[in-house]
Formats: C-alpha cells, structure tokens, sequence
C-alpha cells in the first residue's frame, strides 16, 4: 500500500504483507470488479447489435437510406460516449 504514495522501504513491504487483509475492502472491491464486468459485457453486446444493424442495413451492397444512416451514426456515437465512460471508470479501478 505504501508503494502506491512511493514510501516503498523494506521493512515497510515486509510489514505489508505480514499485515492482515481488511474483508470489508475485499468485498468491495470484488463487488466492483463484478459491476465492471458485467458493464463491460453489456456494452459489448451493444456494440454487437449495432454492428448486426449496420450489416442488414447494408446487405447485398446496397446502400441504407439517409435517414438510416444518420440514425446509426447517432448511435455509433453514443455508443463511443458509453465506451470511453466506461474506460474511465475501469482505469479508476
């Protein structure tokens, strides 16, 4: 823990991990690793269905309508929002 604020000795290593582990972080930070995942596994399915659309909307080379493709575009960019919302909060992690 100590090397993280860079006061990293070692005696105060070895102390570290003579130390015994606090449950109640534990489970916390298991609780958020688990709300991590399955966030991550949603947004991969979305990205998934939006991928799908893009697909059928142009299947056989055709080309999607204008309408069409301004609505995947809003999507692909909320979609961008949620993913680097998501990266941030994993590197917080």
């Amino acid at each position: 823990m100590q090397a993280k604020h860079g006061l990293a000795t070692p005696q105060s290593v070895k102390e570290s991990y003579l130390t015994p582990v606090n449950g109640a972080d534990q489970h916390n930070q298991r609780m958020e690793n688990l709300q991590l995942s399955e966030s991550i596994d949603e947004m991969i399915f979305s990205y998934i269905a939006y991928c799908n659309k893009v697909e059928k909307a142009s299947k056989d080379g055709k080309k999607p309508s204008v309408e069409k493709q301004e609505l995947l575009q809003i999507e692909k960019a909320e979609l961008k929002k949620a993913i680097e919302k998501l990266a941030k909060k994993a590197s917080v992690i």
